[in-house]
């Protein structure tokens, strides 16, 4: 596996996981991946750093992140099955890399300082690109923020974040506001009774929806509107959306009514 390289960048946020040098491992053991493709590292309060090569996965462990006396084998797991594509907070955000770091020993035992965390994403993103991190509530099945942010490494396809505790743990970019318009048909007889619908996506709800129908008529609101055409013309029916953070999109076509 080629070493995940960390970004030098002095934003303050990322002293703590730039500034930990990775040293192979010491003060754990690992065991290799199978089928399932998780991986179960085992560590106590020594310091300890894991490069898990069968899941392209980098862990640092400072010393007493768990108590003296305490051991945890944790399970790693790039990618773990069965939770949501998007997160819901002041935008809506798009997955784009997830990674579970599971207790699977005493569950009464706490992570009592950060673990450092660099996992392989979807895709290949901007270097240095800094996005949101969110933990999965599996009592809700909804993801939750964090306030906490990931930077994306030199190589453009790892993650690297700190985590406060053990569970799931999502990176999210926010998805911007956008709008498209469709119709029932585009091409009609008049008198012509068209149905329309705003398709909108992103941004953060709720929404304003204004409709101008290309006439001399009063605009509407709503997600979707019917609107009738009497004389025989080309009409350009138009939506606005402004969504809660004050962005606004537009979009436009043509009804051809003969």
């Amino acid at each position: 596996m080629k070493k995940i390289s960390y970004v030098q960048k002095s934003v303050p946020i990322l002293i703590l996981v730039l500034g930990f040098m990775l040293i192979g491992c010491s003060g754990g053991s690992t065991t290799p991946a199978g089928p399932s493709d998780i991986v179960t590292i085992t560590f106590d309060h020594n310091v300890a750093s894991f490069d898990v090569s069968d899941l392209g996965v980098v862990i640092d462990i400072p010393q007493d992140a768990i108590m003296e006396g305490q051991i945890v084998p944790l399970q790693i797991q790039v990618a773990p099955p069965n939770v949501p594509q998007r997160a819901y907070s002041d935008s809506i955000c798009n997955r784009i890399g997830w990674v579970g770091l599971l207790n699977a020993g005493d569950p009464d035992i706490h992570l009592q300082d950060e673990i450092r965390v660099a996992f392989p994403l979807e895709d290949k993103y901007k270097p240095s690109t800094i996005y949101s991190v969110f933990r999965y509530d599996q009592s809700d099945g909804l993801w939750q923020k964090t306030g906490k942010r990931a930077v994306i490494s030199d190589d453009g396809l790892h993650a690297i974040f700190s985590a406060n505790s053990f569970g799931i743990w999502g990176v999210f970019k926010s998805v911007p506001l956008t709008v498209e318009i469709t119709a029932s048909r585009t091409t009609a007889q008049a008198p012509a009774s068209i149905n329309l619908q705003a398709l909108v996506d992103g941004g953060s709800p709720p929404y304003a929806i204004i409709w101008w129908f290309g006439d001399d008529s009063d605009p509407e609101s709503g997600i979707s509107v019917s609107h009738l055409y009497e004389i025989p013309v080309t009409y350009t029916p138009c939506v606005i959306v402004v969504d809660a953070m004050n962005r606004q999109v537009s979009d436009e076509l043509n009804i051809h009514v003969r």
